[in-house]
């Protein structure tokens, strides 16, 4: 899979969701970032300086282990909300099965 830094973004967004705290949000936040990729692509700042900015606004979450790691007073720098899982089960009859079955070994033929 290929990822950009735009794509940086987007998980800066789900990471960030739960977090409250302004000054967080505006020093290593998605809006940061997105400005900083954005100033690069208009080439109103420097790939230098770009790379420079996206450094210092993606540390606390690119660290090993970032939903471990703690700030100077034992918080952790970025909190991770807890993982849900709905498992939806599908009840499938015979006939339905019979039918999957059926598509698939036609699918195969059709090559």
């Amino acid at each position: 899979m290929h990822h950009t830094v735009g794509d940086w973004v987007i998980q800066t967004e789900w990471l960030f969701t739960q977090v409250t705290d302004q000054d967080e949000l505006d020093s290593h936040g998605p809006h940061p970032l997105d400005s900083a990729i954005a100033e690069a692509k208009r080439k109103n700042i420097t790939l230098e300086k770009a790379c420079d900015q996206i450094k210092d606004i993606a540390w606390p979450w690119t660290i090993r282990c970032w939903g471990e790691t703690k700030d100077a007073n034992g918080e952790p720098l970025v909190r991770i909300p807890a993982l849900v899982q709905h498992d939806a089960r599908l009840p499938y009859t015979d006939d339905k099965a019979t039918a999957m079955d059926s598509w698939i070994e036609d699918t195969k033929g059709d090559k």
